[in-house]
């Protein structure tokens, strides 16, 4: 706007240039819905509509609600198992749709939704998945939130983006996937995963717990471990420097590292 002003000449300079914003995302409201937390409030949800809203958001990864709302039965190719996504947030950016895998748990909602329509006479291709979505955000948000606490599970902060992020997050620590079908499939840049949608876990951090390099040493690398770089002649350290085996040394790590985001888990739990 202020752009437009200056260039009709309604104004000569940008009254907030000094103004400073903070586009960093606010980590510490990350939350990972891991697939138990997912599955008890999957069972909480009061209808089939609802259970196939929440596992387009955790096991489809859909932005919610405006991916969800343009979502409609034809976009569905249940031969190829695959969904076409118009996303009017990408659309700006040449964009408008993606293509997307229908996972397993993704598939067995979308499955007993269409079933309980074609049963009562309300299926249509062109209709949308999901038409609860224009009730609103808001009461979907909240209701949302009744359902997370009668599952007996703790309510998470940005209940819709969590729900995608986890997604995101669970595909890549499954390293079954590369980052050009993760980005190609959520819409977005490694770059962006990183700074919002990846979340630290516990399951990462116990498996790093069990974690034991298997790491071959060169006998040059064991014997100054040994003796000490005083020992050691300047040639050998020559060696130790240029094999390809050795760890990097701790001069070469980063001084600062970002503090990581534990997750919680249920009450019950």
């Amino acid at each position: 706007m202020v752009k437009d002003a200056i260039q009709k000449m309604l104004t000569d300079a940008n009254p907030f240039s000094d103004v400073k914003i903070d586009l960093n995302s606010d980590r510490s409201k990350n939350f990972f819905v891991s697939p138990d937390i997912a599955n008890r409030v999957l069972d909480e949800c009061p209808s089939k509509e609802w259970r196939a809203f929440f596992a387009l958001g955790r096991w489809g990864g859909l932005r919610i609600p405006s991916e969800i709302n343009n979502l409609l039965w034809r976009d569905i190719d249940y031969t190829a198992n695959r969904m076409v996504i118009r996303s009017p947030k990408t659309e700006r950016y040449g964009k408008a749709c993606r293509v997307v895998p229908i996972f397993v748990n993704l598939r067995r909602e979308l499955d007993a939704l269409k079933n309980e329509l074609l049963q009562s006479n309300n299926f249509s291709e062109d209709s949308k998945v999901i038409p609860m979505v224009r009730d609103g955000v808001a009461n979907m948000r909240k209701r949302l939130s009744k359902i997370v606490e009668e599952s007996g599970c703790t309510v998470w902060q940005k209940p819709f983006m969590a729900l995608r992020s986890s997604l995101r997050t669970e595909l890549q620590d499954s390293r079954k996937f590369s980052d050009v079908q993760l980005n190609n499939w959520f819409g977005h840049t490694t770059k962006i995963a990183e700074r919002y949608y990846y979340i630290p876990t516990e399951e990462g951090f116990e498996n790093a717990a069990r974690y034991e390099s298997k790491l071959k040493l060169s006998s040059v690398v064991q014997q100054s471990a040994q003796q000490g770089p005083e020992r050691t002649s300047q040639g050998e350290l020559q060696n130790v420097e240029s094999d390809q085996t050795m760890a990097v040394s701790p001069e070469r790590y980063p001084k600062k590292c970002p503090s990581a985001t534990i997750t919680t888990t249920c009450k019950n739990s």
